[in-house]
């Protein structure tokens, strides 16, 4: 075996290692351009289980391209609540509708056209490529680096920017030497099945005897840990509005988190809950209320969002005190799309 070529000792083990280890989902059933881009865009950032139901949901209310370019923005967001980093719903639409505008309505064929679109880099542009065309173009997620990372020795001298290359370049090799779909299949479903980043079975892997991280223990430090993220912390205070039936709600429209989504009235405070900037035509009724005792909390990439809400009651139709008021009945509410932090409160709230 020695006198082999590593490279090809190694495609060879991982496609009879995927021919015996079949993952099937509904997302690679198909060739359809379309339908792949969007299981990829869902899978960036969820997991399988969770983007499952998501994706089966998602083709079954935008079942082609046309269809997701002439729906609103509103709808694509009510399609993807609950899924999180909604800027992949925005930039789907704006890629749909760059599509049907400039493209005639057919997806482009090639990586460099696909790697154009609003939203595409370059993981999902190789992932559409070669699922759908069949194009020699290597996927490279944290699946496929840790994979080569330990089977090759590959650390990027502990520079994690370095060792991406690496990989890229290794990744690029080893795809030439079989079919382009079988490859990446094959290493992203090792890397999440079997490949796994703590306490993988090592001892049952069938490529375990040429693996460097295997044979030099090293398989709890391949590939370098990235730096920790550092997270800001946020507090939100959430205004509860009952009015008549009904309750008051906004839509985020500024450049921040949850950009177009829905939310309750809200502003933003320090950690010290201070309600010093609550609206002027709000705070004339916080002698009568006060602030929750209980803390929301949602964990973004960059941030942890805390919040607590006011529940207020009101006569007064608010949407002549502020334009950025809607008033909606609950049984209006499933139309609009809120982030999972919002949504928990209605719950919590029996709202919805």
């Amino acid at each position: 075996m020695h006198n082999e070529d590593p490279n090809a000792v190694f495609t060879g083990l991982l496609l009879h290692w995927h021919e015996n280890n079949p993952r099937p989902m509904p997302w690679k059933e198909t060739l359809d351009p379309y339908r792949i881009w969007i299981s990829e865009v869902i899978l960036q950032q969820t997991r399988v289980h969770q983007g499952w139901d998501y994706y089966l949901a998602f083709i079954k209310k935008f079942p082609d391209n046309k269809t997701l370019a002439q729906s609103s923005l509103a709808d694509v967001l009510k399609a993807w609540e609950g899924l999180g980093y909604y800027t992949r719903a925005r930039n789907l639409h704006k890629a749909a509708k760059k599509i049907e505008d400039e493209l005639g309505g057919k997806f482009p064929q090639l990586y460099k056209q696909i790697l154009s679109l609003p939203g595409i880099g370059p993981y999902t542009a190789a992932a559409v490529a070669s699922f759908a065309f069949n194009l020699p173009n290597a996927v490279v997620d944290g699946n496929v680096i840790r994979v080569l990372s330990r089977y090759f020795g590959l650390d990027g001298n502990g520079d994690v920017g370095i060792l991406k290359k690496e990989i890229s370049e290794k990744a690029d090799k080893l795809i030439q030497l079989s079919p382009s779909s079988a490859f990446n299949q094959a290493i992203m479903n090792f890397g999440a099945l079997q490949c796994i980043p703590h306490k993988p079975d090592c001892t049952k892997c069938q490529m375990n005897k040429a693996c460097f991280a295997f044979n030099h223990m090293r398989t709890n430090d391949l590939p370098p840990k990235k730096k920790k993220i550092l997270r800001k912390n946020r507090f939100f205070i959430y205004c509860l509005i009952h009015h008549k039936k009904g309750i008051f709600i906004e839509q985020r429209t500024n450049r921040d988190i949850w950009q177009h989504l829905y939310q309750l009235p809200c502003f933003e405070t320090d950690e010290n809950w201070s309600t010093d900037n609550l609206p002027v035509f709000l705070k004339e009724k916080m002698s009568k209320v006060s602030l929750s005792e209980k803390i929301f909390h949602q964990t973004l990439t960059h941030q942890n969002i805390f919040a607590r809400i006011i529940v207020l009651h009101t006569d007064e139709p608010l949407e002549t005190k502020t334009d950025t008021l809607r008033y909606s009945e609950p049984n209006n509410l499933h139309k609009f799309a809120f982030p999972k932090l919002v949504l928990n409160i209605l719950q919590q709230q029996a709202i919805i």
